[in-house]
This record gives structure tokens, C-alpha cells and sequence, in this order.
């Protein structure tokens, strides 16, 4: 028959991931016996693969072997007991602790992504940008591991299951076109395997293809009409939580990218002065300054607002399709707005393109541009201004705007404001 002892649980701390395996290993706690099975060099082959296990389960899970990715991972799968479980949400050095040993293997062997993110924040690109390369390359090092070259035979399967992921694309007449996308990931691809070391002859890991993929020279890029936009704007205003609906008046006067919506809140909006304004971060090449805000629409933006997941506003997206009976053709979400935008400012409006161009954060520097955004001295306040006067979608927002305190989610926001 058990003793009190054995019907104890035991409240320590969790430890290292290290002595958690020895513990296992070299223990029987249930008979108290200390074993002196299995060898040293054993136990060490066998931590070498227990932490390759975790950071490979980081990489599927999370497509980052970062420390964040690799500490969500051990949380949700080795800890096992809540009582863990709580004492690392209390004190969030327990958790660096247990991870330590994954960190110091890391840092032992060569991570190619780690390589690749450090060698493209030297070149200065922005962190949308690095997220955008790192794709690729997550997928491949998820498949193969961690090298400092991969195979032959690795590369080509590996553009089979790219070719395969991003087919080309029928339009709806008939005719078919390369995929962008696939041709984007090659050159990404490639991009990263000019990243590797180069092999003990000095020569560098190459892509087994004749040439780079053609990019395509039409594009599918559907659009949602204003007629639609009108329908999702009344749905939202009527039917949907209050921050769905700032972010989508967001989306739809800004022309956000979905990312830039993805990483808004509430600290991205200054109403405390007498020219309220946000900030949109730009994921691009963009450099901008806070944007004003149409002082109709003041009420709409004092509601609070926390970043978001692609994923979910892209699904709050659907969500607001169906309801307001609006269809969804293939390949249209978030950046379908933003070409509503982009039309309706260059059609329906006799705004200057250059307007246009620095109202939607894009850059200024490219090469069909010339020389004249140096040469226009017009401040971006003043074309933003415009550009809020004339925008059809802002009128639009202005008139649903007069909903608000006759509806009672808003009721709340209302009293604040």
C-alpha cells in the first residue's frame, strides 16, 4: 500500500529541460531508486535530439526557431501539470530557465535562418519585408533541417512542392498566366541560399534551374466595387464589434495592407490635439508621417483598438462578405480594399497621382516617377487634406457614422468620447 509521500504532488519549480531528461532517466521515483542507466554519452546524443524535437516543433507550429517560438512550444508541450504551467506564468524567468539549454544548442550549431534574418537587417530592410523572405526558407529548413547547404535533390523536390503550392493561374476567359507568387518564393529562395556559407572550394549553394521563373505580365487582382463597399460598410456599422468596425473604416479610407491594419491599436491614434491623426506603420519601402483624421469621424476612432492576427482579420472579412451578401471571388481579402481604394481615388476624383501615391504610403523613389517627388514642395499634410475632401469612401463613412448613438454596442463609447 502507497505512503502519504507517493500521494504527495511536488510543488517545486520547473527546471531545465536538461535535468528534467536526467531526472527521468537516472530516477525511479515511484520505488525510490537511483539507477546508473544509461550512459553519459548516450544521454547527451539523446538532449541533442530532444532539443532538434522542440526547435522542429517551434518551426511547425509557430514557423519561427526563435526564442518566443521555442519557449510557446515547450510551454504548451512539456510542461505537462498546471501547477508548472502557473508558476511560469507568474515569473517569466522560470521559463527562460528551462529553455536555457535549447538556446545554448542553438548558439552551438549553424542556424541558417538566424544567418538569413541578421545578413537581411544589415541590408536595412524593413521588418515586413524580412517577415515576407523568411517564409521560404522557414518552409525549407522545417523540411531539411538546419544545414549550412542542401542537396540537390532537396532544392528540386522542394520546387516541386512550391509548384505545386502556387500553380499557375486560369483567368476567367480562358487564358493562363505564371504565378506571381511563385516566382516571388523562387527568387526568395535564392536570395537565401546566397546567404549560406560557401563550402571549403568557395562556392556558393545554387538553384538547380535553368533560369529564374518568368513573372507573369498580367495579374489577377480582383477588386470589391464601391456598390459592395457601400453594403460591407452598413453591415459592419450595423452588425458587427465596434473595433471590427473602426479597423474596416480604417481599411477602407486608408487602404491599409492587411499587415499595417495587423499591427495598429489604439497608441497609433492621437486625438489629443487640435489636428487628430494616425499612424499607419508602412510594411514596405514607405516612409510616412501621421495621416489626418476627418474630425466627422472622431467619434468611430476614440474606440479602443488592439493589434490583431492576419488570419483573423482576413476571417472577420469573410464574416462581413456573407452577412452583407457581398461574393467573394478568388483571391480577394484585405488587399482587395485597397485596391477599391486605389480606383476609386484615380476614377472617381481629379486627384494628382503623386497625391495618390503618397496618401497610400507608397514610395516615392521609383524609377516612373523621375525626379518630381523632390521637386514638389506641397507638405503631404496639405495632398493628404485633399485627398480626405474628394475620397468617396470617406462620405461614405460619414453618413453611417450618424448611426452610432441611435445603435446600443456603441452606447459605452459614446459616453467616454
Amino acid at each position: 500500500m502507497k505512503d502519504r509521500q507517493q500521494f504527495e504532488v511536488e510543488q517545486t519549480r520547473p527546471v531545465t529541460i536538461e535535468e528534467i531528461v536526467r531526472n527521468e532517466l537516472y530516477s525511479d521515483n515511484a520505488n525510490k531508486k537511483h539507477e546508473t542507466y544509461p550512459r553519459p554519452e548516450s544521454v547527451e546524443d539523446l538532449l541533442q535530439r530532444i532539443y532538434q524535437r522542440i526547435e522542429e516543433g517551434a518551426l511547425k507550429t509557430f514557423r519561427s526557431n526563435e526564442l518566443w517560438a521555442i519557449r510557446a512550444w515547450t510551454y504548451e508541450h512539456i510542461l505537462t501539470d498546471a501547477a508548472s504551467k502557473e508558476a511560469c506564468l507568474t515569473d517569466d524567468k522560470m521559463l527562460d530557465e528551462l529553455v536555457s539549454p535549447v538556446e545554448e544548442w542553438q548558439a552551438q550549431h549553424f542556424d541558417p535562418l538566424l544567418n538569413f534574418k541578421r545578413k537581411l537587417e544589415l541590408s536595412g530592410r524593413k521588418l515586413g519585408t524580412i517577415k515576407e523572405y523568411m517564409r521560404v526558407s522557414t518552409d525549407l529548413v522545417t523540411k531539411y533541417g538546419k544545414k549550412t547547404r542542401y542537396s540537390e535533390a532537396e532544392l528540386l523536390e522542394f520546387l516541386a512542392y512550391l509548384r505545386k503550392r502556387y500553380p499557375d493561374k486560369t483567368l476567367p476567359n480562358g487564358d493562363t498566366i505564371p504565378s506571381s507568387t511563385y516566382a516571388n518564393v523562387v527568387q526568395q529562395l535564392k536570395i537565401f541560399l546566397n546567404s549560406l556559407p560557401e563550402d571549403d572550394r568557395g562556392r556558393k549553394v545554387k538553384l538547380p534551374i535553368d533560369r529564374m521563373p518568368d513573372m507573369p505580365t498580367q495579374f489577377e487582382q480582383p477588386a470589391f466595387t464601391k456598390e459592395e463597399i457601400d453594403a460591407m460598410c452598413y453591415t459592419a456599422v450595423m452588425d458587427e464589434k465596434p473595433e471590427q468596425v473602426l479597423r474596416f473604416c480604417i481599411a477602407c479610407v486608408y487602404g491599409c495592407r492587411v499587415g499595417e491594419l495587423a499591427m495598429l491599436s489604439s497608441e497609433s491614434i492621437n486625438l489629443n490635439h487640435g489636428s487628430p491623426t494616425i499612424s499607419i506603420p508602412t510594411e514596405k519601402k514607405g516612409r510616412r508621417k501621421p495621416q489626418p483624421i476627418p474630425t466627422e469621424l472622431l467619434t468611430l476612432f476614440s474606440i479602443p483598438l488592439h493589434p490583431r492576427k492576419v488570419y483573423n482579420i482576413e476571417r472577420d472579412l469573410r464574416r462581413l462578405c456573407k452577412k452583407a451578401g457581398v461574393p467573394r471571388r478568388h483571391r480577394m481579402g484585405i488587399h482587395s480594399v485597397r485596391r477599391s481604394v486605389v480606383t476609386s481615388l484615380y476614377s472617381d476624383t481629379n486627384l494628382k497621382e503623386l497625391s495618390i501615391r503618397r496618401f497610400l504610403r507608397w514610395s516615392e523613389s521609383g524609377r516612373d516617377m523621375g525626379v518630381m517627388p523632390r521637386y514638389v514642395k506641397t507638405p503631404v499634410e496639405v495632398t493628404d487634406n485633399d485627398v480626405l475632401k474628394e475620397h468617396p469612401f470617406v462620405q461614405m463613412w460619414k453618413d453611417y457614422v450618424q448611426f452610432l448613438p441611435y445603435l446600443p454596442q456603441y452606447q459605452s463609447y459614446l459616453q467616454l468620447s
